[in-house]
């Protein structure tokens, strides 16, 4: 199987606007960042080549499809999954909203696949799904998804690494594109305020434990970012998996292995109010030192 460059069709894929360093940005949407091994799902794609990659022409849209069975013949099963779980869980809580995989064929494709988990949401309304509203409104909030997206594109182009020059301005094409193919979990599925009261956040969660446990299980995710140290962290360490050590890396970062291949890291909430440079420098440094340790 060879995969080529071609132009875009104007009419099909019309030139959204440049990112300042879009050849290295979406680089995460290039095949050759798959191993073989997550690329037997693809039907076709175009990928510009080596020599291509500055050419303005090749600023269209990526396209790829996937077989309905999707990786390593797996059975698209996760959101079917997803929506028998929370028929349930709703019996005992309500207002409920909705997340998990923002889209089930992204996250299966995606290498690695990345988990983040939440507290709550701040108050939508009725009826939210914060997977619709991370695809279709714009990729989210620039706020929080802002820097959710810089680190899933930082981690899955590591060992490479973009200046933050090419991440301090990001779009919401960015931003849509790349968290179509994450995990979003909230352990407090009934929406909150603008600050999150954490007594009733553990308390709920607690009672939830069951239901956690369930839905996290049905992404097995290679790594796991908690937003937030002592309180996701710390609590979703609890109710998920008790008993297992946590260790720290030479600058602090709180994380554990679940198994030998997958981790679950406790960083900062995505919206704190730390320089987004440094969180992402910060984040993409433990995760290098974690997969060092690994080998």
């Amino acid at each position: 199987m060879s995969w080529t460059a071609s132009e875009p069709s104007p009419e099909k894929n019309p030139v959204h606007p440049v990112h300042p360093c879009e050849s290295k940005i979406y680089s995460c949407l290039t095949l050759n960042r798959f191993p073989a091994n997550r690329r037997k799902g693809f039907v076709s794609g175009v990928q510009p080549d080596e020599s291509a990659r500055g050419d303005p022409k090749f600023h269209g849209v990526l396209t790829f499809h996937l077989f309905e069975q999707g990786e390593e013949g797996k059975a698209l099963t996760i959101s079917a999954k997803e929506e028998d779980l929370f028929k349930e869980w709703r019996k005992s809580r309500t207002p409920f909203v909705c997340d998990g995989a923002v889209s089930e064929q992204d996250y299966l494709k995606s290498c690695p696949q990345i988990a983040f988990i939440l507290k709550e949401t701040n108050d939508p309304g009725d009826d939210f799904d914060l997977r619709q509203f991370l695809q279709n409104q714009n990729g989210g909030k620039g706020t929080t998804w802002n820097n959710v997206a810089r680190w899933v594109h930082g981690i899955r182009n590591l060992p490479s690494e973009c200046d933050w020059s090419c991440y301090e301005n990001v779009d919401a094409r960015f931003r849509r594109e790349v968290l179509r193919g994450i995990v979003a979990m909230n352990l407090k599925k009934s929406p909150g305020g603008g600050r999150t009261v954490f007594r009733v956040l553990k308390n709920v969660a607690r009672e939830d434990a069951l239901h956690i446990q369930n839905q996290y299980s049905l992404y097995d995710p290679d790594i796991t970012i908690c937003g937030g140290v002592e309180t996701t962290g710390g609590l979703f360490h609890d109710l998920v998996h008790p008993g297992i050590e946590w260790k720290q890396t030479t600058r602090g970062i709180w994380w554990y292995r679940r198994n030998a291949q997958k981790y679950v890291v406790a960083f900062h909430h995505p919206a704190a109010r730390v320089r987004g440079s440094r969180m992402l420098g910060d984040l993409m440094t433990a995760i290098k030192e974690i997969k060092q340790e690994q080998e």
